[in-house]
């Protein structure tokens, strides 16, 4: 009797599995023929920040914050910058990016927020400049109200907080903001998300759950887990991009820098990837810029990564923002953010760099007496990453190598005092290069520490010759600028240069501008004036701001420099230090109650900033401080 072929099994317990094979296929293919976007691709966080200001008066105080008519942003711009829509005219004079350096003035009374989609869940963090209560109120499909919060945000005075606020309700649209009838302004910064639930997640669970009925083998088993997990990692995590590098908020000392980014899940086809480069939020110098950079964005053949290449990087905040669109059209359903900082940050005693290099050397020049050569010393300091111990008395590691990457800096011109040596305040220039600057100190001679230098007749030499000295080692330092074979090549922005000095010094900054354009700003620290009055030519055509002791009798603020402050044009300012003397702008000060050298440098450091190295946030430095009697024309 021949055996009994076996009866084919039964075909219904498949069903489970060519169930799950459809659930993963349809949430695969759907995405790519761009005919659905789920909720679940909404953004788990948007990184956005924005100042808004509810008619506020006090808004010119501001200072970093006043952007002026350049930074004209309308509507339609803002909501391709950040990604989501803000309802209503954005007027003139107001500013809009996304990201760490995002700024929107709003003279509104209400900031709203459209979402991409419905959302369960909105946390995010405000800061608040003037301290007024806020009204935060979630609203869902036709603008009613789901959840409401009244907050009073944390005083602050920058764009990070920390305080968490917090709605919960399901079916959130949008997002408003208000302050009543209260003028008002503050930060708000990373709205966080709880997307709903997305349908393709939803089939994809219950498929799980088909495709563990009895009847299915454990090999099949497997498989089916293990397509579905690659279909759940395809479909269900939420489109992302990330900007790997540079970091957010990253200084740079030189106007390139490439970016790379990342897609998770890679790129499907069809899908859109664009690029906007923002630069010239802060610069005093460049218009705001909106740039569609999208052409230079090159993605991998796989879709994963892609790489920006940015050029001319303007001074201060830059941004860059890439954002990712489904393929059948609709709202972006992934952007990233970063800040380029271009040398824009708040310094203290030491900047950003491990030292200051230093570098020595000599220049001739023709006397402007009788066209005699004159032999003129020269200390440069620059920004180095050397470790060590800095050398007395230039306060740098001679001849250390430049930090790596710098290029483009900011320039100072320092004139040492009457008797005075070219390092006599290394507590400005050595911090200034560790900031991120390039400083040039020259001697003065016959004017220079020695037994006769106060004689009249080497006194009037050198306030003859002081001008050219500073002039001529401007041309030296553009001169090594572009020569390959200087340690100083390609690190000075010729177009961002200043004068300072002290005291006969601080005289001479007074006495540069008007004979050399070159130099947009001056920076006299206890200047004389009031013996040479008639040969100054006040007013000058560049911002001032002059520095002098309470006490100072060498050259007295009654007589030398209110008077310099009275006579000049704005942007000016003038700074009393209260209770110093006429040694508190040297290193050679050895009386600590009289040796304010900090506050020194916070003012030098933020007129510098802002009027020289052209990034106006460093304006906000220039504030009063106990210890300082501050008188801003600006």
């Amino acid at each position: 009797m021949r055996p009994t072929r076996p009866a084919p099994a039964p075909s219904a317990p498949h069903a489970p599995h060519r169930l799950v094979w459809l659930a993963w296929l349809a949430w695969l293919v759907v995405p790519i023929l761009g005919l659905a976007a789920a909720p679940s691709s909404a953004l788990s966080q948007l990184d956005f920040e924005a100042l808004a200001v509810f008619d506020d008066p006090s808004l010119a105080d501001l200072g970093p914050f006043s952007f002026g008519p350049s930074a004209v942003v309308d509507e339609a711009t803002l909501g391709t910058l950040v990604g989501f829509d803000v309802p209503g005219d954005v007027p003139a004079g107001s500013l809009a990016t996304s990201g760490q350096q995002g700024v929107v003035n709003l003279f509104s009374p209400a900031l709203t927020i459209d979402l991409a989609s419905p959302v369960n869940g909105v946390a995010l963090s405000l800061v608040a400049l003037r301290g007024q209560a806020l009204l935060i109120e979630a609203l869902g499909a036709g603008g009613g109200v789901l959840a409401s919060l009244d907050v009073l945000p944390p005083l602050g005075a920058s764009g990070f907080p920390s305080d968490r606020f917090q709605l919960d309700a399901a079916g959130i649209e949008a997002l408003r903001i208000q302050a009543g009838g209260e003028s008002t302004s503050f930060f708000l910064d990373d709205i966080e998300i709880v997307p709903e639930p997305a349908p393709a997640l939803l089939l994809a669970v219950a498929g799980i759950g088909l495709a563990g009925l009895r009847g299915a083998s454990p090999r099949r088993a497997r498989a089916v887990a293990l397509l579905l997990g690659a279909g759940l990692w395809l479909g269900c995590v939420p489109d992302s991009v990330t900007i790997t590098s540079p970091v957010d908020g990253v200084v740079l000392f030189e106007p390139t820098v490439q970016v790379e980014v990342a897609f998770l899940p890679p790129l499907r086809p069809g899908e859109r990837v664009e690029a906007t480069w923002v630069r010239g939020i802060d610069s005093v110098d460049d218009p705001l810029v909106i740039e569609d950079a999208s052409a230079d964005l090159a993605v991998d053949i796989l879709g994963q990564s892609g790489v920006l290449p940015i050029s001319g990087v303007a001074p201060g905040r830059n941004s860059v923002s890439i954002k990712r669109f489904p393929a059948g059209g609709g709202p972006a359903t992934a952007f990233d953010t970063v800040t380029l900082d271009r040398g824009g940050f708040f310094p203290d005693t030491d900047g950003p760099f491990e030292n200051a290099g230093v570098i020595q050397d000599q220049l001739t020049l023709a006397s402007q007496l009788d066209g005699s050569d004159r032999t003129i010393d020269l200390v440069v300091w620059y920004p180095s990453d050397e470790p060590g111990l800095p050398g007395f008395p230039l306060f740098g590691l001679v001849d250390a190598p430049v930090a790596d990457g710098v290029a483009s800096l900011p320039v100072l011109l320092f004139s040492h005092g009457s008797c005075g040596i070219p390092a006599q305040t290394p507590f400005l220039t050595a911090s200034l290069a560790r900031a991120g600057w390039i400083v040039v100190a020259m001697s003065h001679p016959p004017n220079v520490f020695s037994a006769d230098c106060a004689e009249i007749a080497n006194l009037t030499i050198s306030f003859v010759e002081r001008p050219a000295d500073v002039s001529g080692s401007l041309d030296w330092l553009l001169d090594r600028n572009v020569d390959p074979s200087s340690p100083l090549f390609g690190l000075v922005d010729p177009q961002r240069v200043g004068v300072s000095g002290h005291s006969f010094g601080g005289m001479t900054a007074l006495r540069v501008p008007p004979l050399d354009p070159r130099f947009r700003a001056t920076l006299p620290l206890a200047p004389e004036y009031d013996s040479v009055a008639t040969l100054i030519p006040l007013p000058l055509s560049v911002p001032i701001m002059i520095q002098g002791g309470e006490i100072d009798t060498v050259t007295p603020f009654a007589t030398d420099q209110i008077p310099v402050f009275d006579l000049s044009e704005r942007p000016r300012f003038l700074v009393e230090l209260l209770g110093t003397g006429h040694a508190a702008f040297s290193n050679f000060c050895f009386a600590p109650e009289l040796c304010p050298e900090g506050l020194v440098r916070q003012y030098a450091y933020g007129f510098l900033g802002r009027y020289v190295a052209a990034d106006r946030r460093w304006a906000s430095l220039i504030a009063p401080a106990p210890g300082v009697v501050l008188t801003a024309d600006p």
